[in-house]
């Protein structure tokens, strides 16, 4: 298993972000950005994405 890292979330962003260009959101919902953000029991913060 990859160590938990920016890095490592940055990639898991990009491979969903191609899963949510493929149809089309209703146009009475505003766009939403795509991000991700974890903190540790210990504190540690991750994040990709406009989190």
């Amino acid at each position: 298993m990859p160590e938990l890292s920016n890095a490592l979330l940055e990639t898991l962003l990009e491979q969903v972000h191609s899963l949510t260009t493929r149809s089309e959101v209703a146009s009475y919902i505003p766009a939403l950005a795509l991000a991700i953000a974890i903190v540790t029991p210990d504190g540690q913060l991750y994040q990709a994405g406009e989190a």
